[in-house]
């Protein structure tokens, strides 16, 4: 069984036909059903084994490699214990490694328990990038505000923001500010927008429009008609079909008409079939009109 998983890792990374840019084993997920495939935090019980397919890997391929772990499992939760662990990923090549510093509980807590019951203990990935100063070390773990972000990088070398980012992907345009730096800031208006170029490019060529509307659920988050955002898209992601869905769906979802962040006007324009949304209202799409990239030119020409 050992050898199978040193061979597929090598055999995987081979024949994959994509275009890869760089390889990272995963060696923190805690599911069950990643565990019964022997992939994710369970390995943290063989680091022998892990070491081997690290070197096999490394080996094989001529792009970057890293490792997402956590900083124990179960019972295992020494700081010697982690640095040993790490050490020999270190000797078997590997320099670049994200660490969760929470312990993985495997069997016990389901995936979401995992990411907030262990108890995050930061000092661990301080630690072994103390030890290890050669090394990439980027900390992953309960980072919600750019002050903690800045904090961190006092010490280690990147920050891996997760979740905080899935139900606020605005905080991403805070960082792009505050830790980058950057001038140049999109709205969340700008943002919508130009999505609609990349939702028509994408459903061309067979994506499901709901897979990637769901995504923009926490895009508003902290902005007046936040709520009404995240029920119109809960209540109407399953339905989402169409490009057009994305103008006439969105287009009542604050109160004064048409969704200012899109762009219509204030005033809605009740003849094109437009209803207001609720949790018992239906949307009615009015007849296919020619919508094109600028949000405003659609509900121009859908008022003609």
């Amino acid at each position: 069984a050992e050898d199978g998983i040193r061979d597929t890792s090598v055999t995987g990374v081979q024949t994959c036909a994509l275009p890869i840019y760089e390889i990272n084993l995963n060696l923190g997920c805690p599911s069950k059903k990643v565990e019964k495939n022997k992939f994710g935090a369970c390995l943290m019980k063989e680091p022998e084994l892990v070491a081997e397919c690290v070197q096999a890997i490394i080996k094989s391929i001529n792009i970057p490699f890293s490792v997402k772990t956590r900083i124990g499992y179960d019972h295992v939760e020494d700081y010697p214990s982690f640095e040993n662990f790490i050490l020999k990923l270190y000797d078997a090549g590997c320099r670049k490694f994200i660490i969760h510093a929470r312990k993985a509980m495997l069997g016990k807590f389901t995936p979401k328990q995992n990411l907030n019951i262990p108890k995050l203990n930061y000092d661990f990935v301080y630690k072994i990038k103390a030890r290890l100063k050669d090394c990439y070390i980027s900390l992953n773990g309960g980072v919600t505000t750019t002050q903690e972000i800045e904090n961190h990088l006092k010490v280690v070398d990147g920050v891996m923001i997760g979740r905080a980012i899935y139900h606020s992907p605005y905080f991403l345009a805070e960082i792009e500010k505050k830790i980058f730096g950057s001038k140049s800031i999109p709205s969340r208006t700008e943002i919508i927008e130009n999505l609609i170029p990349y939702i028509k490019s994408e459903t061309k060529e067979g994506a499901q429009l709901n897979r990637i509307m769901r995504h923009t659920i926490g895009l508003f988050h902290g902005q007046a008609g936040a709520k009404r955002w995240k029920q119109f898209l809960s209540n109407n992601i399953p339905g989402f079909s169409d490009v057009r869905d994305v103008y006439w769906k969105g287009g009542e979802v604050l109160k004064n008409g048409y969704n200012q962040w899109f762009g219509f006007p204030r005033v809605a324009n009740t003849s094109a079939g437009v209803q207001p949304i609720s949790k018992t209202a239906k949307v009615v799409r009015p007849d296919p009109v020619n919508v094109g990239t600028n949000l405003q030119t659609g509900a121009d020409s859908a008022s003609k």
